[in-house]
């Protein structure tokens, strides 16, 4: 499929070249922390013992159950009530995110990537800063941790603590993710929707974190994370920052080509596929119900408000920095969190409709942007890891640009392990 025309952004014309390391201040709450809701007294100690023996509930359990008031007043921006966002139920992650706090209090800047269900091959980083060693976590089930440890052959694995390291990477084990693909489970069962948890609540992993990169299995990091930080959130005064969608902008456009690649056409009955691929499909087709009645009830809430979907905005969810400081940014992740748990297993509607619904879309006519409200900076598409760099800066800058002639690289698409690569 042909890559589109993309917009150039203006202000990146005169980006000079980074030169040293983003000064990293000690950790600091913000003035006004979250809260966030619990288990309550009366189930803790069932849900307890139910995780001693090994017994979880499904994501709604881990997620909370919000009323539509709740929902509402979080959506405005996480007042001085308690937030949902996760951690609500017992599940495999509470193991996981002790672990966490333990092996990355000493991390100012973490980066994070999660493995489940052998899907993707472990990607080490093309650039890794002496400041940043131990902060590299990697989630994954314990049959892809089984296999990276057997197949990583170029970095063979060590012991830090209770975990294993790989290369750059630290593993973090989530005991009892099954790769199955009913749609109504999550953490416990569901890959996808675990490795949500790492991306959508850093914070809640490492509360001791200024900032996280998260970079999806399929991409193998190039940029320095502390020049990413520097670069798109320091320099862009941003809570967030996430490339654009290469194809889609608006949330109506997001949800078009769901309908299209997931509700429309049938597996090819001439065509001997493999049992994964069968399963592959099977999930697809099983994500098109839950994207069509989130769609039903965005709908339904705009309904007296006429074009909103052209003031929404959608981000390439495989990268995403986040200034873990600001409070915002934990009421927008939070909310992303719910929103994507109550609904289908695409993140990107959440994310667009949450983005939109706190007042971060863009401005204009009927837009519900602010200009004191927080920003979120959506890279440049000439900055997808999909664009041709070098032959995008000459043609678009010429030799002399101000970012050198092969501009700036975050990272490189290497595909799944179902290609049939190895692991690195």
């Amino acid at each position: 499929m042909p890559v589109p025309a993309y917009e150039i952004d203006e202000h990146e014309r005169g980006l000079a070249p980074w030169k040293g390391e983003v000064p990293l201040p000690g950790w600091r709450e913000s003035h006004a922390p979250l809260r966030y809701v619990h288990l309550n007294a009366s189930n803790a100690s069932n849900a307890t013992a139910n995780a001693t023996r090994g017994e979880y509930n499904s994501w709604r359990s881990f997620s909370g159950t919000r009323t539509s008031a709740a929902r509402r007043f979080a959506l405005r921006g996480c007042g001085a009530a308690a937030t949902h966002c996760g951690f609500v139920g017992a599940s495999p992650f509470d193991a996981a995110a002790a672990t966490t706090r333990a092996l990355g209090a000493h991390c100012h800047v973490v980066i994070l990537t999660a493995v489940f269900g052998q899907k993707d091959r472990l990607q080490q980083p093309f650039r890794k800063p002496p400041r940043l060693a131990g902060c590299y976590f990697a989630f994954v089930d314990e049959a892809t941790a089984l296999d990276i440890r057997q197949t990583s052959f170029r970095h063979p694995p060590t012991r830090r603590g209770e975990a294993w390291v790989v290369g750059a990477w630290t593993l973090i084990t989530v005991m009892g993710v099954r790769n199955t693909s009913r749609a109504n489970d999550g953490p416990r069962y569901s890959p996808r929707r675990a490795s949500r948890v790492p991306k959508m609540l850093p914070h809640r992993l490492f509360p001791r974190a200024n900032y996280s990169l998260w970079i999806d299995g399929k991409l193998r990091l190039f940029i320095d994370p502390l020049e990413a930080v520097q670069r798109f959130l320091v320099d862009a005064n941003s809570i967030l920052a996430a490339p654009r969608n290469l194809r889609r902008d608006t949330i109506d456009e997001e949800y078009v080509w769901i309908t299209k690649a997931f509700c429309g056409g049938e597996a090819d009955p001439l065509q001997r596929e493999p049992e994964w691929m069968s399963r592959r499909w099977a999930a697809r087709t099983s994500a098109c119900g839950p994207a069509r009645k989130q769609w039903a009830q965005y709908m339904a809430e705009q309904r007296h408000r006429p074009g909103w979907q052209e003031y929404t905005r959608c981000i390439e969810g495989a990268l995403i920095l986040a200034d873990l400081r600001a409070r915002e940014t934990k009421c927008l992740l939070c909310n992303w969190w719910s929103e994507y748990s109550g609904h289908s297993e695409r993140d990107q509607l959440a994310f667009a409709y949450v983005h939109f619904m706190m007042g971060m879309g863009p401005r204009g006519k009927g837009g519900t942007r602010r200009k004191r409200e927080p920003r979120v900076n959506l890279l440049s598409r000439r900055l997808h890891w999909s664009v041709d760099v070098k032959a995008d800066t000459r043609e678009k800058y010429g030799s002399d640009s101000p970012m050198g002639p092969a501009g700036i690289e975050i990272a490189k698409r290497v595909g799944h392990a179902r290609d049939g690569l190895g692991w690195l």
